[in-house]
């Protein structure tokens, strides 16, 4: 990493700390051995992504904050982006981000 992507990337880092988000989501879980749910932080949804690739399970992510309703997240990661590695972000329905944070290199 060049010194820039390097404070780039420090600054995003405080940046997610400043809007760290201590609800917790549903998530739906699939993988080979069925279908299930447990709520969860959003740091635990950021390494859980972050896994997915050796994992092979699929997720739905839902903000349950308000009674009676659920709505929908979408997950966008820029994995293989030079500027952004490892970024993950997660949005409602309208493009704001939600919450966002970093994987690991694994």
């Amino acid at each position: 990493m060049t010194v820039k992507e390097v404070t780039y990337t420090t600054i995003r880092k405080a940046e997610q700390k400043k809007r760290k988000n201590n609800s917790l989501f549903l998530v739906q879980i699939k993988d080979l051995d069925g279908c299930g749910e447990r709520l969860m932080s959003s740091e635990e949804i950021i390494s859980a992504i972050n896994m997915l690739d050796c994992s092979g399970q699929e997720f739905v992510v839902y903000d349950v904050s308000e009674f009676g309703r659920a709505k929908s997240l979408m997950i966008f990661g820029k994995w293989h982006d030079v500027n952004e590695p490892a970024y993950i972000k997660i949005t409602d329905e309208n493009g704001t981000i939600v919450f966002d944070g970093y994987g690991e290199e694994h």
